[in-house]
């Protein structure tokens, strides 16, 4: 499923792993806080390396906030900023029923996955539906909210050695 699969987040999510671990902050702006512990603790079972959960965001890689508008949009239900030394997780407040959705989401770009239908790398979504993968706009409220199959697939891919 390397359709999914995005070089430069890669590359930058992959100079945090000299010590084989990835440290997450999750601001107390953030709920639901356990479904963010719990798409941690199953991604963690997923890869090589180990996610640990830090107490201050400047001694995180990755972290994870809310705000009433993310990036100046308030169409945009989140959004993953890569900055020099960590990923910045920002997710609406108001997202609704789609929040875990989206923080899901974001997680798979700080984990070098991108959008189905981006084709700026030379490759695209082969399918007729998108609803395969969390990385899609289309993708449809489900009993489970962390990863389908093919988000499996990719980021087992990527980052199983």
């Amino acid at each position: 499923m390397f359709e999914l699969f995005y070089e430069p987040y890669y590359n930058f999510t992959s100079q945090f792993l000299q010590d084989n671990k990835i440290t997450v902050f999750i601001s107390k702006s953030c709920e639901p806080v356990g479904f963010i512990k719990d798409l941690i603790s199953f991604t963690d079972s997923l890869v090589d390396f180990r996610f640990k959960i830090v107490k201050k965001s400047k001694n995180a890689e990755i972290t994870f906030s809310e705000q009433q508008v993310v990036y100046g949009n308030p169409d945009y239900l989140g959004v993953a900023i890569p900055n020099y030394d960590r990923w910045n997780l920002v997710i609406k407040k108001s997202a609704g029923v789609y929040k875990q959705w989206a923080y899901a989401h974001e997680l798979g770009h700080a984990l070098g996955m991108e959008h189905p239908f981006d084709a700026e790398d030379g490759d695209v979504w082969n399918y007729s539906t998108t609803d395969d993968t969390l990385m899609s706009y289309e993708y449809r409220p489900s009993y489970n909210w962390f990863y389908r199959q093919a988000d499996i697939d990719t980021i087992t891919g990527i980052w199983n050695y």
